[in-house]
């Protein structure tokens, strides 16, 4: 058993190595951290080789430890964004510490040091630096900190708005932003003139893209939120797939000390003042009722070694409903099937011929037009049968005409009124472990799944009574390993699961199955009159049939 247990960790360390070796590249991956790299020198300006220097994150008392150069240079990649203490000491000269540094993401900051002659117990606190200069990039783009990502005034809470307040950054649409579902419809900006699919999305170094028009895949809860960052210009060549922005998104993580939150923010028409509008013609406050609550908890599980972060976010939009005009058979069409004078524009004739059926009206049509003409009764020598018992079926299930119209009453000429609430749940969950001073891990899973309940007034509409559902699986793995002061490996591997479910649930109230007895619902062929869509909505899908059936798309992207 002994012997089994070794080889089992033999071969899990053997795979471990392997997979680091797999997913290690020359070239940087995409950053989710912070570097600080400068020269430690004497007073003379005599570089100091071997000096220890330390960099402390204040928030978990993690220290990243390295040695200067032969030049004195030295370089600290790849620490977690936060505060930092930075230490320098070296036998016979005084320690320097340059205190409460603060790095955001991607960020390479210069800290030189110039050590006084001195005992090394003796220590030089730095309290106020100038500002830390980027000396190693080119980039232009825009950090927005946590602070201010929570006290921003986000309608829908949209991550993705925040993109707004940078420079190069706009919309057509503002009201895109604020639609409650931030994953699948979200409003994008556009950056530096280009389309809005030219934004590329990263969260935790992660690719946060899915399949449709290049949408973000998952919006994370503000609270959650460590960091956003918006790369506008010369960004690196690790961010591959940029055209227009890189808008890159840090999560937080837990610390030495215990925190979270609770929230809870509420729109309701009952708090809100009429329109001076609708005082004016007597119509009542419009419905609202949207409601967002959730919160966050971390903290450590062992000090120094090993956090945790959770959140949560529930959404709940109830849109007020929208009327939409439709179109529907005409009243004349419904009181007598068949009878289509009051249908401009048409002539209909017998079958193979070009005789004309009086009056338009297939009830007055007494004849076959030739031997061809499919017969809807049992005898081929009997009358033709221009109008089935099944479409007398379905005529009567379509709503009735209830507007004058227009086109002689033939188009427009009924009301849907169209219900649609959004509703969703979100949760992160991430752990942080530093297991000895060159190992960093962290691993984040997080899962969402929103739910768009429809309900029209026309029961042969699109989506009549249905449900279009977007659930979300996201997970990533990150190991940074220091194997000296001028070799270190990042490894990082994540994936996204995305699997989009239109109309999955109730997709029309009409049971076609006993209007059409063994013809499935999903082969009904959509229909059309005169140009127009019989049963349908003027501006958006046609809906009698196929367009009704269950629309399933799964996204599954492996990143390392």
């Amino acid at each position: 058993m002994r012997s089994l247990t070794a080889k089992s960790t033999c071969a899990l360390t053997t795979a471990a190595a392997l997979w680091l070796l797999a997913v290690a590249s020359p070239l940087s991956a995409q950053e989710v951290t912070a570097a600080i790299n400068g020269t430690v020198t004497d007073t003379s300006g005599a570089a100091i080789s071997g000096a220890k220097v330390t960099a402390t994150d204040l928030d978990r008392d993690t220290a990243f430890p390295t040695l200067t150069a032969a030049d004195g240079s030295y370089e600290l990649p790849r620490l977690p964004i936060g505060r930092y203490d930075v230490r320098v000491e070296n036998p016979g000269f005084q320690s320097m510490v340059k205190s409460n540094i603060t790095l955001v993401l991607n960020q390479t900051a210069q800290i030189n040091f110039q050590l006084q002659v001195g005992n090394v117990n003796q220590t030089v606190n730095v309290t106020e630096a100038p500002p830390l200069l980027e000396t190693e990039s080119t980039e232009v783009g825009t950090v927005i900190g946590s602070h201010a990502i929570v006290s921003l005034p986000l309608e829908t809470r949209n991550y993705n708005q925040l993109a707004l307040l940078t420079p190069g950054a706009v919309t057509t649409s503002p009201a895109s932003f604020n639609t409650g579902q931030a994953t699948f419809n979200s409003g994008r900006p556009y950056i530096n003139g280009n389309r809005e699919q030219a934004t590329y999305y990263l969260l935790d170094g992660m690719e946060n893209i899915e399949f449709v028009d290049n949408n973000v895949a998952f919006s994370p809860n503000v609270d959650a939120i460590q960091e956003f960052n918006l790369i506008t210009n010369n960004p690196s060549a690790e961010f591959g797939q940029f055209m227009g922005g890189v808008i890159s998104v840090s999560m937080k993580s837990g610390t030495n000390q215990f925190h979270g939150d609770l929230f809870e923010f509420i729109r309701n028409d009952k708090l809100n003042a009429n329109e001076w509008s609708n005082n004016f013609t007597n119509l009542p406050r419009p419905l609202l009722r949207w409601n967002e609550f959730g919160g966050t908890f971390g903290g450590p599980v062992v000090r120094n070694k090993l956090f945790f972060f959770v959140d949560y976010q529930g959404s709940r939009f109830d849109t007020p409903p929208s009327p939409t005009t439709i179109t529907t058979f005409s009243k004349l069409e419904q009181s007598q099937p068949g009878n289509f004078s009051d249908v401009p524009g048409i002539a209909l004739v017998y079958p193979g011929t070009t005789t004309p059926i009086p009056g338009n009206n297939l009830n007055n049509a007494n004849k076959c037009g030739s031997a061809q003409q499919m017969q809807l009764n049992a005898t081929a020598a009997a009358p033709c049968v221009f109008i089935s018992p099944l479409a007398l079926k379905l005529l009567a299930a379509f709503p009735s005409a209830s507007m004058a119209g227009s086109n002689n009453g033939t188009l427009n000429n009924a009301i849907n009124v169209q219900h649609v609430y959004t509703n969703g749940d979100q949760g992160d969950a991430k752990i942080d472990w530093a297991p000895t001073d060159k190992d960093h891990v962290f691993g984040r899973y997080s899962q969402q799944y929103v739910t768009q309940p429809t309900t029209n007034s026309q029961a042969l509409l699109y989506n009549s009574s249905g449900n279009n559902i977007f659930p979300l699986y996201q997970g990533v793995l990150d190991w940074t390993h220091t194997f000296g002061p001028t070799f270190v490996n990042e490894a990082r591997t994540g994936v996204n699961y995305f699997p989009a479910e239109g109309n999955v649930q109730g997709a029309t109230s009409t049971n076609f199955a006993s209007i059409i007895p063994g013809e499935p619902t999903a082969f009904l062929p959509g229909m059309y009159f005169a140009g127009a869509p019989v049963g349908g909505s003027q501006n958006g899908p046609f809906a009698f049939g196929t367009v009704s059936a269950p629309e399933i798309f799964h996204q599954t992207s492996i990143q390392a």
